[in-house]
C-alpha cells in the first residue's frame, strides 16, 4: 500500500514526491519547478499528461496534495528510524558488508546490491561492537603515551628554565669581578642565554601544544567512540564507517619526538669565560680547553660552575634528554671534539676509580669506545666503588 501511495505522489517530470504541486486546469498536478522549467523549455507548453496546452499565468497551488505528499515523507521518516527500510517499508535485516549500511529482503535481492555480501543485523553488530571495542583500547593506549609525552616535555621546559637561571648566576658571578670593565660583555651574554633560552623553550612549548592538540582530539574520539558503542544497533551500524574513519585518523597520529640538542647549550655560554673575560682584559687568566657538556652528564655526576670539573654525588632526577642516553653509566663528554692531530692532555685525579677516554660521535651504548686511554689504581677485585669520585680537567682536549 505505501509502495501505491508513493506511485500517486510522483510528480510526472522529475519522478519525485510532489514539491510544492500546482493545479493545470486540465486538473493534472506538477512541481511549481517543474512547470516552470516546462515554460522555459517550451514555447506552447502543454500539459506532460494529457497533452493539453496550459495558460499563462500562476496556477493555484494544491493544498491538499501538499499536505498529504508532506505527511507521506514523514511517515516514510519516522519509519526509516524505526527500523524500516525508506525504499520498501520493510524492516532492516541484514547489513551489506560492501556498503556497509542495513537493508531490508528486498534491497537484498535488487540490481544495487546484486554480488555483495550480507550479515544478520544481530551478528554485524557483534563484530562491530568488537571492532570498536579494539579501536577504543588502541586510543586509550595512544592517549596514554601521549600523557607521558606530554610529561617529558614539561620536564623538559622545567629544566631549561632551571639551566638558564643556573647559567645566569655563573656568568654575573664571573662578570662582577670585571664588571667596571666588562659591563657591556655580560649584557651580550645573558642575551645570548635568554634569547636561545626563549627559543628552545618555545620549541618546547610548540611541541606541547602539538601533544595537548593530539590529546584534545583523542579524547573527542573516545568519548564519540564511546557515544556511539552505548547508541542502539542500527544507529551504530550507520554511524560505524565516520567512526572508523576518525578513529583511524587519530591513531594515524605520531606524538613528536624529543628532538635531539634542544635543551640549553650552558658549554657555549659558561665554558671558557674566564678565557674570553681575558681576552676583553688582555691578562692572564686560567684556560681550560676541555670543558665538559653537562647535557651528557649522567645524573649521579655534578659538574663544577666552570665546567671544567665533575665529581660524584647521590642519584639525582634529570630530564630525558638525547645525548645523555648515548652514553656509559657514570659518564660525561666534552662540549667540543676533534677529528685529527695529535694531542695531550693533563688530568687531577682523587678517588679510587676513574676512567679518561676517547669516544666516536656517532656512539650509542655500552660498547661505544672507539679508542680509549685508562689510568686505574688498583683496588682489588671488590664490586664496592666509592660514593665519591673526584675529575678535573687541565691541559689538552679530550671526551671523557
Amino acid at each position: 500500500m505505501s509502495s501505491m501511495l508513493e506511485e500517486d505522489l510522483l510528480c510526472p517530470v522529475c519522478l519525485d514526491i510532489y514539491k510544492d504541486p500546482v493545479f493545470l486546469p486540465c486538473s493534472h498536478s506538477l512541481c511549481k519547478a517543474c512547470l516552470l522549467h516546462i515554460r522555459r523549455e517550451r514555447r506552447e507548453p502543454s500539459c506532460p499528461v494529457c497533452r493539453r496546452r496550459s495558460a499563462g499565468g500562476n496556477p493555484p497551488c494544491n493544498l491538499a496534495l501538499k499536505r498529504l505528499c508532506n505527511t507521506f515523507l514523514q511517515e516514510r521518516s519516522r519509519r526509516a528510524s524505526e527500523g524500516f527500510c525508506s525504499l520498501h517499508f520493510e524492516s532492516l535485516k541484514l547489513f551489506c558488508l560492501d556498503h556497509e549500511q542495513p537493508v531490508c529482503l528486498i534491497c537484498r535481492d535488487s540490481v544495487k546490491h546484486a554480488g555483495h555480501r550480507f550479515r544478520p543485523v544481530s551478528e554485524a553488530v557483534l563484530e562491530i561492537k568488537l571492532e570498536l571495542e579494539q579501536n577504543l583500547k588502541h586510543l586509550q593506549n595512544r592517549m596514554a603515551g601521549l600523557k607521558c609525552c606530554e610529561e617529558l616535555f614539561h620536564d623538559g621546559v622545567e629544566h631549561l628554565k632551571s639551566q638558564t637561571r643556573n647559567s645566569e648566576g655563573k656568568i654575573r658571578k664571573q662578570f662582577r669581578k670585571f664588571f667596571w670593565l666588562l659591563a657591556d660583555e655580560e649584557e651580550a651574554r645573558l642575551t645570548a642565554v635568554w634569547k636561545e633560552a626563549e627559543l628552545k623553550i618555545g620549541k618546547m612549548v610548540e611541541l606541547m601544544e602539538t601533544v595537548k592538540k593530539n590529546i584534545s582530539g583523542l579524547s573527542e574520539t573516545i568519548r564519540t567512540t564511546e557515544d556511539e558503542l552505548n547508541t542502539e544497533d542500527l544507529s551504530l551500524l550507520r554511524n560505524f564507517k565516520a567512526a572508523t574513519e576518525k578513529i583511524q585518523n587519530q591513531l594515524r597520529l605520531d606524538p613528536p619526538d624529543f628532538p635531539s640538542g634542544v635543551l640549553l647549550d650552558e658549554a657555549k655560554h659558561v665554558g671558557n669565560l674566564s678565557f674570553n673575560i681575558w681576552l676583553k682584559m688582555e691578562n692572564a687568566v686560567t684556560y681550560t680547553p676541555l670543558v665538559l657538556d653537562p647535557n651528557t652528564a649522567a645524573a649521579d655526576l655534578l659538574l663544577s660552575d666552570d665546567l671544567t670539573s665533575v665529581r660524584r654525588v647521590k642519584w639525582t632526577v634529570a630530564p630525558y634528554n638525547p645525548e645523555r642516553s648515548a652514553l656509559m653509566c657514570h659518564s660525561v663528554i666534552s662540549s667540543r671534539g676533534f677529528n685529527s692531530g695529535i694531542h695531550s692532555w693533563d688530568v687531577e685525579v682523587r678517588g679510587e676509580s676513574w676512567k679518561v677516554g676517547m669516544v666516536a660521535e656517532s656512539a650509542d651504548g655500552p660498547g661505544f669506545w672507539s679508542s680509549e686511554a685508562q689510568i686505574m689504581n688498583d683496588w682489588g677485585n671488590t664490586s664496592e666503588q666509592p660514593d665519591l669520585t673526584t675529575f678535573s680537567t687541565g691541559e689538552g682536549k679530550l671526551p671523557t
